[in-house]
């Protein structure tokens, strides 16, 4: 089976061709998340016909950064990216363009899927996973199945767990929640709200993101330095009440904040260190390739659908 697979994310649009779980060819395109995701549709449409070249799909796939109805395959909320996602009909529009059948989900449900199915859950029949990008997203698999809940919502906004409630607001409409501190959307605000900012290094730079604070923590910036021990407490503590909610056997982290090579060990002890599991440890594993493993999990999604 061969799938188109669209990933689309806050700051990309990552796109491929996935056969029997693996990307034979992929692109990647601007997401413009800010404004209509209508409006990049036709984008869109020219870079799956580029990866379809030669090849036939049996299937396309989208994945979305918010709550997704994968039966009725219906995206039910946007918080701030592609506003106007709640209203296409994404399913009638991958019938009209291409004559092929539609899957559906949350991006980091499809994520943890292909992990499960291809990657460093294989094996394992009870994961969570955390992906630390423009936001903090999240999934679980229990007992061999994603965890989905009533309203689709179990399992993927752990992003948005509470850590104090009359703390920053976030762009769900609450305060308090974990990717308001440690999400790449909010660490501008994070960073030039702090009094070292007018001394620090990041002051300089014209983006502040993960690679600014990584360039900025390796020369012992002292605002860069606080910050990121900041972000390690946050994803830890996002990492904690996944494994004290889900009962994972494993913790599985990706996405492109994971880039900074110097997060994994702290966060790792940090985990170890405050985690309440009689029963021991789970492990915690890093995607190997954390720009493909949404699109394995779209092609899974269609395997077992279609």
């Amino acid at each position: 089976m061969v799938t188109a697979a669209i990933d689309l994310g806050g700051t990309n649009i990552k796109m491929g061709l996935v056969e029997s779980g693996e990307v034979k060819r992929q692109t990647i395109i601007s997401s413009n998340s800010e404004k209509t995701l209508s409006e990049r549709l036709e984008r869109i449409k020219i870079s799956i016909e580029e990866i379809m070249k030669n090849t036939k799909a049996d299937a396309i796939g989208f994945s979305f950064p918010g709550i997704v109805d994968p039966y009725k395959k219906k995206i039910l909320t946007t918080v701030g990216k592609f506003e106007d996602a709640t209203e296409l009909d994404l399913e009638k529009w991958c019938a009209d363009n291409f004559g092929l059948p539609m899957v559906i989900d949350n991006d980091a449900n499809a994520a943890l899927m292909g992990e499960v199915a291809y990657g460093e859950g294989k094996g394992f029949e009870n994961a969570v996973m955390m992906i630390l990008g423009t936001g903090v997203g999240t999934a679980a698999y229990m007992d061999g199945k994603l965890v989905r809940g009533k309203h689709f919502q179990a399992g993927c906004i752990g992003g948005h767990f509470k850590i104090d409630i009359d703390g920053r607001n976030c762009g769900c409409g609450g305060k308090g929640c974990i990717e308001a501190y440690a999400g790449t959307w909010a660490l501008k605000n994070v960073v030039s709200e702090d009094e070292l900012f007018p001394a620090s290094g990041l002051s300089k730079e014209e983006k502040i993101d993960f690679m600014a604070l990584e360039k900025w923590y390796k020369r012992k910036d002292p605002l860069a330095e606080k910050v990121f021990h900041e972000c390690i407490k946050m994803f830890s503590t996002c990492a904690i009440n996944l494994v004290h909610a889900y009962d994972p056997e494993v913790v599985i982290v990706s996405g492109g904040v994971m880039n900074f090579r110097d997060i994994l060990a702290p966060l790792k002890s940090s985990i170890e260190k405050n985690i309440f599991t009689p029963w021991g440890i789970p492990e915690i594993r890093c995607s190997v390739n954390n720009q493909q493993s949404v699109l394995k999990g779209l092609h899974r999604f269609a395997e077992l659908s279609i």
